[in-house]
């Protein structure tokens, strides 16, 4: 009986080597096969390309919230400093929350001075430098006459030394000056400078 199956297993051999049919669906499973695996590496580089260009764009979108964020707390502290009772201009009793008064504003300076307002407002404006430049008119426009708003007036200054070396924003908002003494008017700039930490 082991010589029957020999020979029947011979002779399935041989009718499948005349049929080809097997060869043939060998064949085109092969390249469905290929199609496949081919099909399947561009899916993985789109992919892959797809999640770059997503990470790239949602890092973007991060950078720019937080941009918009810090500067949005710096008009929101400029507004602060801008409308401190000590450096508001007032006549009669009615304040004018666009001017800044330049006495008021060298007398705040000292009033810091005094421990109690300090450490106020130093936790409130704690990293924050603000100071007041006049710009116009210039000290040049008075010839001989002395120049009534003098100086930049550095408010305060609660930045830590480092901090304010390594990394620090500026924000420049436009204020009108008042000089009580002369009555002079003119414009400048408030300029709100908080240190960063990278």
């Amino acid at each position: 009986m082991a010589g029957l199956s020999e020979v029947i297993a011979v002779q399935r051999l041989v009718e499948l080597r005349r049929s080809r049919t097997p060869l043939r669906v060998s064949r085109t499973g092969q390249m469905q096969m290929g199609e496949m695996v081919l099909v399947l590496v561009v899916a993985f580089f789109i992919g892959i390309a797809a999640l770059t260009f997503f990470v790239q764009r949602s890092g973007e979108e991060s950078v720019r919230t937080n941009s918009e964020a810090l500067n949005r707390a710096h008009v929101i502290t400029a507004k602060e400093i801008a409308s401190l009772p000590g450096i508001r201009y007032s006549l009669n009793g009615r304040e004018d929350l666009t001017a800044i008064d330049m006495q008021r504003a060298r007398a705040f300076r000292g009033i810091l001075a005094d421990p109690i307002f300090r450490d106020v407002y130093r936790e409130r404006f704690s990293g924050y430098k603000a100071e007041i430049k006049p710009v116009y008119p210039t000290a040049a426009a008075y010839g001989a006459n002395p120049y009534p708003f003098g100086d930049i007036v550095i408010l305060f200054d609660y930045q830590d030394a480092a901090a304010s070396d390594r990394n620090s924003v500026p924000f420049v908002v436009p204020v009108l000056l008042y000089e009580p003494t002369t009555g002079a008017t003119g414009f400048g700039l408030l300029t709100v400078t908080q240190a960063v930490n990278s």
